[in-house]
């Protein structure tokens, strides 16, 4: 019994100094991941077809929080290199340890500081992210528990709506999405949508359930428009319907339930200063 119980605290005790010394390996080294910046931005240039590079990072382990890391001022370049796709004053993440044992990376919370996204559309309506949205499969799945964007900024470029380009831009960008229900996300997005001179007030809340097709993605959510310049959409409005002029302002609230592809929706538009012309309908301008 003396040996089996010697052997047993021998065997503990050169675990734990294993567990301990690879926890200090594991430490040291990402103490000094500047060293390693071009690795890590030719891994991720590689991944999305785009030039990565960032100004500091940092990062730490410990059992309470797990992996975390911060990185200020990164950016990813168009495919084409020709000007920037995405700039983030900083970025902070943490992920979990034991998932990755099983081929999972959660991250457990996502905080993007002051991020500035370029969406564009050109005259054939492709979109500039449309090979990201088009990932082959990976043995690595993904799961977020909490991301959280502050003060973010989309600026849209459409160039199908009009040649010279339609602009719209999101400013005051706040997100908060979490999945405190088991496979559903809770969001809440509030911001301020800039359409030429005008700036409309537009918020969203509610909760999704992911699909593995997105159009099968289940939503449950609110929408609140106010001061929204409808001339600024007339563009979009005209490909589809012969309208020669639009005008006004409109405020919208809503709610949306079903899929993104069957869904039911409900709710109240009022419009001011309103002004109609489709002559195919009506005979005299309506406002």
């Amino acid at each position: 019994k003396k040996r089996t119980l010697a052997i047993f605290l021998i065997s503990a005790v050169t675990l734990v100094a294993l567990l301990a010394s690879a926890w200090m390996f594991v430490s040291h080294e990402l103490s000094r991941l500047d060293t390693y910046r071009e690795s890590i931005t030719n891994i991720a240039g590689e991944a999305l077809h785009r030039d990565v590079d960032f100004e500091t990072v940092t990062a730490g382990l410990t059992l309470r929080r797990g992996l975390t890391f911060h990185l200020t001022d990164v950016r990813l370049t168009e495919r084409d290199r020709s000007s920037d796709f995405l700039d983030i004053k900083a970025v902070s993440f943490r992920v979990h340890i034991l998932p990755l044992l099983i081929h999972r990376l959660v991250f457990s919370e996502v905080v993007l500081e002051q991020p500035r996204l370029s969406l564009k559309r050109d005259r054939e309506g492709a979109l500039n992210i449309a090979d990201l949205l088009t990932r082959g499969e990976t043995k690595t799945t993904l799961g977020f528990r909490e991301i959280t964007i502050e003060n973010g900024t989309v600026v849209f470029l459409d160039r199908a709506a009009r040649d010279e380009g339609l602009v719209t831009s999101l400013n005051d960008l706040s997100c908060a999405i979490d999945s405190s229900f088991w496979k559903k996300y809770r969001f809440h997005i509030t911001t301020a949508v800039t359409e030429d001179g005008n700036t409309a007030e537009l918020a969203l809340e509610g909760t999704i359930r992911p699909a593995r097709n997105p159009m099968e993605s289940t939503v449950e959510a609110s929408i609140h428009v106010r001061g929204t310049d409808m001339h600024h959409y007339h563009p979009y409005l005209e490909k589809i319907a012969p309208v020669e002029q639009l005008a006004g302002t409109l405020d919208a609230e809503a709610t949306w339930s079903g899929t993104l592809s069957r869904f039911t929706s409900k709710g109240t538009v009022t419009a001011h200063d309103a002004l109609l012309a489709y002559p195919e309908v009506f005979r005299d301008i309506l406002t």
